[in-house]
């Protein structure tokens, strides 16, 4: 650059006070009220705005469906829209999540360890791990405490397999049900002929 064109680029710095203060074509000074919308999003951009004086507050708003689905843009959006309807801080999340750790591996907790089951268990943690695990997954029924699996036989998981509901007093169960619903010879053996 020319000593020249230095000089002249310097007394031609821009000044927005300048600019802002000669309305001219195009232009115009608005006084917005508090809370008032000046653009929305999914609105036309037609306009450029200066904050002379005062704040805007600036929200976007983005949808998971903006994204493809289950691309970490799509799940970091979700997660968001989770922790504004439930707001919590992260020092309780991380309580959490290591409450729900701690419950999942308490099966290894045995005579051997320290702490073990029976210490670990009148813990606080491990109420807060139980409660947080009975949310997600249920409670744990015990098998033998189970109705359904009580009454469980073979053929009747063949009956709830071919007509998908369990079997009532009277259904019957025909071979030609179960082959039909087992490709192949299923459950058949061949004998050959000594």
């Amino acid at each position: 650059m020319s000593p020249a064109a230095a000089k002249n680029s310097k007394s031609r710095t821009f000044d927005p006070d300048t600019f802002l203060a000669t309305i001219g074509k195009g232009r115009r000074i608005l006084a917005v009220p508090k809370k008032q919308t000046i653009y929305a999003q999914g609105d036309e951009a037609e306009a450029v705005f200066y904050i002379q004086k005062g704040r805007v507050r600036l929200t976007v708003v983005l949808s998971p469906a903006d994204y493809s689905l289950g691309s970490p843009e799509s799940r970091a959006i979700a997660r968001a829209w989770a922790d504004a309807k439930n707001p919590r801080n992260s020092e309780d999340r991380q309580r959490d999540d290591d409450a729900l750790l701690l419950y999942s591996m308490a099966f290894e907790l045995h005579g051997r360890t320290h702490p073990d089951w029976s210490t670990f268990s009148a813990t606080s943690i491990a109420a807060t791990g139980k409660e947080l695990r009975d949310n997600i997954c249920g409670p744990i029924v015990p098998l033998h405490e189970d109705p359904t699996y009580s009454r469980r036989t073979d053929a009747s998981g063949e009956f709830q397999h071919c007509f998908d509901r369990e079997p009532r007093a009277g259904d019957l169960l025909r071979w030609e049900h179960v082959r039909t619903m087992r490709p192949g010879n299923a459950g058949e053996r061949a004998f050959a002929p000594n």
